[in-house]
Formats: C-alpha cells, sequence, structure tokens
C-alpha cells in the first residue's frame, strides 16, 4: 500500500473554513455557530492535514478546542473511518486520547473525508 502525502492535491484554506462552518452548524442544528479561533493549519500529521480552531454559540461537545483532520483523498474514506472507532473505543477504555466528536463518515471537506476531534494537550510520560 502506498500513502499519498496530506500535501498532494489542491488545499483551499478558506474553503475548508466555510465548508467546515456549513458543517458544525448542521451538526450543532444552530445557524449561530461562529468561529471564536479560525482554523489554522498546525503542523505534523503523518498522513492527514490538520486544522486546529474553537467555537462559540454550539452544544458543549463542540465548545472546547477542537481540530479537524483531513485524510488523503485516495482511501481516506475507510481510514477516517477506523480512526473513529479506534479513537472512540480507546477513549471509552479511559486512555488519555481525543475523541472523534463528528466522525465523517462518506461526507468530506473540500473533497477529503475527515474527523472532527477534541484537542488535547500533549503530555509528558518520560521523566528527563
Amino acid at each position: 500500500m502506498t500513502l499519498q502525502s496530506p500535501d498532494a492535491g489542491e488545499i483551499d484554506s478558506d474553503r475548508v473554513k466555510k465548508d467546515l462552518l456549513e458543517l458544525l452548524r448542521t451538526e450543532a442544528d444552530t445557524e449561530e455557530a461562529e468561529f471564536t479561533v479560525d482554523p489554522v493549519r498546525l503542523l505534523g500529521g503523518f498522513d492527514t492535514l490538520i486544522f486546529s480552531f474553537r467555537l462559540s454559540k454550539v452544544p458543549e461537545v463542540l465548545a472546547g478546542p477542537l481540530v479537524i483532520r483531513l485524510f488523503a483523498e485516495m482511501g481516506g474514506v475507510g481510514q477516517s473511518a477506523k480512526e473513529a472507532v479506534f479513537q472512540n473505543a480507546m477513549a471509552d477504555a479511559g486512555y488519555p486520547v481525543p475523541r472523534v466528536v463528528i466522525p465523517g463518515g462518506t461526507r468530506t471537506i473540500n473533497g477529503r473525508p475527515f474527523n472532527v476531534m477534541e484537542r488535547v494537550q500533549a503530555i509528558r510520560l518520560w521523566k528527563r
């Protein structure tokens, strides 16, 4: 299996912002949802593009710091579905992992499969 770079293909940050806000308003069942922190691309992500953001005027589950992981176009739907199941199973088992709060399923943002997840602070697991 050959992995596609997340930077392969076009990414339109303005379209990501517009499409993401439309999706979040639908999920939150409110047209009043808005960004308090616009999506900002984070470095990292082996096979995804990652944007962090914050919302206001949304239910509590969407009110904290969040990220959207945009998968590469090829094969990303299956990968995003596996990630959602795995992440939430690990969170349910008590591990300190971010929960997927909106699984993308077959939907896309800017033509890419996605998951919207909690953003967690990095933790240090070892002492220096």
